[in-house]
């Protein structure tokens, strides 16, 4: 598999890649629980010439920040039902057994296995994508974004967004090639509510 600057995570994956703010603020430490109504995992693949974008809808998973930023560690659960490309013909291929066969394999997750600075609030994100019961190992391209009060009372939030490339063949999904592109585009962005 080759992995590029996907996944929530999970994860993670993906949508809109956001600008982080010149500084973002430092975290809490603590367990910061996805809130998917503010979070996407969305994707892009090849069909023929063109890019198109589809998303998973259901989707639950956290973020463990801890003092030391390189022993943070996420994880992501997608309900790969929720596939949703805007065509339901397509949608309901893409959910039997030439694609991701959703009625024998109803998940698709990711749990980190290592965090790494590369930059300012920039992190590779290492783990595992487990899709079809086949684990491979993904790294994304992390940007943490920020963290600070939410509008409850006691309420912190912390932001992060993600992307990689994957290669669907990996996980022996090769349907309909060359006509749909081996090579999956992956955005993840996630809005998390830090537990008390």
């Amino acid at each position: 598999m080759k992995n590029s600057p996907l996944l929530l995570s999970l994860f993670l994956g993906g949508g809109v890649v956001l600008a982080s703010a010149p500084r973002a603020a430092a975290q809490a430490a603590g367990v910061y629980n996805i809130d998917p109504a503010h979070s996407g995992v969305e994707f892009k693949a090849k069909h023929f010439f063109s890019n198109v974008p589809g998303k998973f809808t259901d989707f639950t998973g956290n973020v463990t920040v801890a003092a030391d930023p390189s022993q943070n560690s996420c994880t992501a659960v997608i309900q790969a039902q929720s596939i949703n490309t805007g065509n339901d013909q397509r949608d309901g291929h893409l959910r039997d057994s030439d694609f991701f066969n959703t009625d024998a394999y109803p998940v698709i997750s990711f749990q980190s296995t290592a965090w790494k600075k590369t930059g300012d609030n920039m992190f590779d994100v290492t783990g595992n994508l487990t899709m079809l019961k086949i684990s491979k190992p993904v790294t994304l391209k992390v940007t943490f974004l920020g963290s600070g009060p939410g509008m409850r009372p006691g309420q912190t939030l912390a932001s992060w967004t993600g992307t990689t490339t994957i290669n669907r063949s990996d996980w022996g999904i090769s349907a309909d090639a060359p006509i749909i592109g081996n090579q999956v585009a992956i955005t993840i962005d996630v809005e998390a509510d830090k537990s008390n």
